[in-house]
C-alpha cells in the first residue's frame, strides 16, 4: 500500500509520533512501548502513549523505516520529530524552506508529502 499523507516536520519535538487513524487505515501492526507523555508548556498532559508503530516512509527517493508512537488525536497523521531527524540525517534549511536527506537533492515543501506503506 503506497499512499500520500501529510507530514509535519517538527524540530521542536524529541520523538515522532502517527496518528492512530493512520495506524489503522495502514493495518500498521503495533506493540507496547516505553510510556511517553506530550505536554504543553506548562506541563499539562496533553497525549500519552505507550503503543508504537513500525512505519516506512518514502520521502523523494528516500526510504526511511522509524518507530513511532501511536496518538489517537493528533493533527497531523504524521510528526517527524528530532528522533526521526537523527535517524534520517535529515536536514531543515529554514532559508529555502526545503528538507534535505543525505544524498538526496533538497525536497520542496510543495513535494513534501511522505508515502507511507
Amino acid at each position: 500500500l503506497h499512499s500520500p499523507h501529510e507530514v509535519l516536520f517538527d524540530s521542536g519535538s524529541s520523538i515522532s509520533s502517527i496518528s492512530q487513524h493512520l495506524v489503522d487505515s495502514l493495518s500498521l501492526a503495533t506493540s507496547k512501548g516505553p510510556p511517553i507523555k506530550v505536554l504543553f508548556d506548562n506541563h499539562q498532559c496533553l497525549y500519552q502513549s505507550n503503543t508504537t508503530a513500525v512505519c516506512t516512509l518514502k520521502l523523494g527517493p528516500n526510504t526511511i523505516t522509524h518507530t513511532f508512537y501511536v496518538f489517537p488525536h493528533q493533527l497531523f497523521p504524521l510528526i517527524l520529530g528530532c528522533d526521526w531527524f537523527i535517524q534520517s540525517r535529515a536536514r531543515l534549511d529554514f532559508d529555502t524552506r526545503h528538507r534535505t536527506l543525505p544524498q538526496a537533492r533538497p525536497i520542496p515543501r510543495s513535494q513534501a508529502n511522505a508515502t507511507a506503506k
